[in-house]
């Protein structure tokens, strides 16, 4: 939980030292302008921090940008994932980072955050929305393609790490990001550090079980709250109820239409979504929730749908007096600007 604000500001103590008339406090305080004045000159020579790549490969989408060390989004780039074959695959993404590289000043970092269970060294272990990434060293196989280091994490873990740096998570301890996409992703901000666990998998909440029957989720488990809260969940709902094949961005673009069955189909989609964020909050205690991914586009609406339902569910809510439940700030491109994020600081 987030700690009070402290009541001893620099105003306060300001104020009890010149209260005191100590000579020494004067002395501390031209000490601290001095130190002050030589940080500041350090300051001025230090070299500027080159933009990086970011990378947010997704089931759906692969978005790509070039991010500067303020979270800026300089030049982006979004073409759909080709999740049928590995080299197809490797070969856009190498053609994204050439592509942004070219507006880029040298050195620059490159990072990539990947749906699917990313190990510490940066290889994929196992990925059930984009298969063909499945046991592939993906930092290693992209170093050689682009002659250059390349960091590889999560995309739920990039979408916190930027939501942390520059977004709904700043100036936050313990918060999480869940990300409604393709499926669903999370990533968990403890004591300001990304929790990872002892493989590096932690956080894949889309696979812990809400229900021992219904949907089989695309790891090929039925029951997993993916099954029944991801934008492939709300594409099959739509689909039965319409009676043709639908996504969820064409489930999103209806009801924004203002069509009523697509209304009642996220209206009861929204329950399953307040289900597994009332299971993580109880879990993991943040301070701040952030939803992220494409189905956050829905709006302000949503989000206060999804907050209002998430709290009925949620133990002893009346004692979580800092809990909030807000749409991530960077929106969809808070993987992009996540990934680019941790591989500034990958850099050497």
């Amino acid at each position: 939980s987030s700690g009070a604000a402290n009541p001893c500001r620099a105003g306060n103590c300001s104020t009890r030292e010149k209260a005191n008339g100590s000579a020494r406090a004067e002395t501390k305080a031209k000490a601290r302008c001095e130190r002050s004045s030589t940080g500041t000159a350090r300051a001025a020579h230090r070299p500027r921090i080159m933009p990086a790549i970011g990378i947010d490969l997704g089931g759906t989408y692969l978005r790509a940008a070039l991010v500067d060390e303020h979270g800026n989004v300089l030049k982006r780039l979004r073409r759909p994932t080709a999740k049928s074959e590995l080299n197809g695959l490797l070969a856009d993404i190498a053609t994204a980072i050439a592509e942004l590289h070219r507006e880029a000043e040298e050195p620059f970092a490159i990072g990539i955050g990947a749906a699917g269970m990313i190990d510490r060294t940066g290889a994929v272990r196992y990925s059930p929305n984009i298969p063909v990434l499945t046991g592939v060293d993906l930092a290693a196989e992209l170093q050689v393609r682009c002659n250059s280091e390349v960091v590889v994490d999560n995309d739920a873990n990039a979408a916190a790490w930027g939501e942390l740096r520059f977004g709904a998570l700043r100036e936050v301890r313990d918060g999480m990001v869940i990300t409604l996409g393709t499926g669903i992703g999370g990533g968990v901000i403890v004591n300001g550090a990304l929790l990872r666990g002892a493989h590096g998998f932690a956080a894949e909440v889309g696979h812990f079980q809400v229900a021992e029957s219904g949907a089989l989720c695309a790891c090929g488990v039925v029951g997993h709250w993916e099954a029944f809260a991801s934008g492939n969940a709300l594409g099959a709902q739509a689909s039965h109820r319409y009676g043709e094949q639908l996504k969820g961005e064409d489930v999103v673009a209806r009801a924004q239409r203002g069509e009523s069955v697509a209304e009642e189909v996220i209206d009861c989609y929204l329950d399953w979504v307040a289900v597994g964020c009332a299971g993580l909050i109880n879990i993991f205690d943040p301070q701040v929730l952030a939803i992220s991914g494409g189905l956050a586009t829905l709006g302000d609406t949503f989000v206060e749908m999804l907050a209002e339902r998430t709290m009925q569910r949620v133990e002893a809510p009346q004692v979580r007096s800092t809990l909030e439940i807000c749409a991530a700030r960077l929106g969809s491109e808070a993987g992009m600007i996540g990934s680019a994020a941790l591989a500034m600081e990958h850099a050497p």
